[in-house]
C-alpha cells in the first residue's frame, strides 16, 4: 500500500512538472506573439505617418517612415508601393520602378502599381514599357481616364496615333475641358495629315487658352496645308502676338510665311 502510495506521488509530481513546461511554452509562445504585433502596429503608425508626408509632398521625409516601417515588417507590401511614389516625387525614378516591381512579384494583380510603374517608365523616356504597364492597369480602382490619358501620352510619343486617338476620345468623354488631351489629339490628327480635325482641336485649345503660342503656331501650319492661307496668316499674326521671348526661330519663320502667304494671295 505504501509502495503505491510513493508511486502515487511521484506521477503527480511528474505531472506537475510537464504542466509546468507546457504553461512556461504557452507563456513565451504567448510573448512572442506579442511582440510580434508591437512590430506591426509600429510598423502601421509609422505607414500613416509617411503618408501623411507623401501626400504634404515631403518626399524625403516619406521615405524615411517608409524605410524604417519595412524595417519592422519588410512585407508591408503598401509601405514599399508609397515609397515608390515618393521616390518619384524627388525624381529617382529607378528606385520607384525598383519598389514598384518588387511588390509586382508577391502581388501581381495590384493593378495600381502598374499604373504607377507606367508613369515612372513614361518620365525615363521608356514609352513602350510604359504603355505596357498602362495596359496591365485597366480595371484598378483609380480613375480609368488617368489610365487612357497617360497612355495617350505615350502613344504619341511613339508615334503610335490611332491609338492616341481612342485613348484621348475616352478621356474627352468625361472631361471635354482637358486642354492638355486636346493639344495633344490635334497634334497626333497633324502628325496624320488630317488638317481638318487638327485645326478643329487647336481651337478647342484656344478658346480655353488664347494666350497659347504654340496652338496659334501649329494651327497657323495646319491651315497652310489646308489650303486655307488666310486663316493661316490671321494665326501666325496672333502667333506673333503670344510668341515667348525664346521661340525666335519660330518667330522668323512666321513673319516669313507671313510674307510669303501675302505673296500668293496677291
Amino acid at each position: 500500500m505504501e509502495g503505491l502510495n510513493r508511486m502515487t506521488r511521484l506521477a503527480q509530481v511528474i505531472f506537475a512538472i510537464l504542466l509546468g513546461s507546457v504553461l512556461v511554452v504557452a507563456g513565451c509562445a504567448g510573448s512572442t506573439a506579442t511582440k510580434r504585433t508591437s512590430y506591426e502596429e509600429r510598423a502601421d503608425d509609422l505607414l500613416g505617418h509617411g503618408d501623411k508626408s507623401l501626400s504634404n509632398g515631403e518626399f524625403k521625409a516619406a521615405i524615411a517612415y517608409f524605410n524604417n516601417a519595412l524595417e519592422l515588417n519588410p512585407g508591408l507590401s503598401t509601405a514599399r508601393f508609397h515609397r515608390g511614389k515618393a521616390y518619384s516625387g524627388i525624381k529617382e525614378y529607378d528606385k520607384a520602378i525598383s519598389d514598384y516591381s518588387e511588390v509586382l512579384e508577391t502581388e501581381p494583380k495590384y493593378k495600381e502599381v502598374y499604373y504607377y510603374r507606367g508613369l515612372a517608365y513614361s518620365k525615363k523616356g521608356e514609352l513602350e514599357r510604359a504603355v505596357q504597364d498602362y495596359n496591365q492597369a485597366e480595371g484598378a480602382r483609380i480613375d480609368p481616364a488617368l489610365i487612357y490619358r497617360n497612355r495617350g501620352f505615350a502613344y504619341c510619343e511613339i508615334e503610335e496615333y490611332e491609338k492616341a486617338l481612342e485613348d484621348f476620345d475616352r478621356v474627352l468623354e468625361t472631361n471635354p475641358k482637358d486642354v492638355d488631351v486636346c493639344y495633344s489629339r490635334a497634334n497626333a490628327y497633324f502628325s496624320l495629315g488630317r488638317y481638318g480635325r487638327a485645326i478643329e482641336e487647336y481651337n478647342k485649345v484656344l478658346a480655353a487658352d488664347p494666350g497659347n503660342a504654340d496652338a496659334h503656331f501649329r494651327k497657323a501650319i495646319s491651315c497652310e496645308l489646308a489650303g486655307l492661307l488666310d486663316q493661316a496668316i490671321v494665326s501666325y499674326a496672333r502667333f506673333l502676338v503670344h510668341a515667348p521671348s525664346h521661340a525666335q526661330l519660330q518667330v522668323r519663320r512666321a513673319r516669313e510665311r507671313i510674307e510669303a502667304l501675302k505673296a500668293m494671295m496677291r
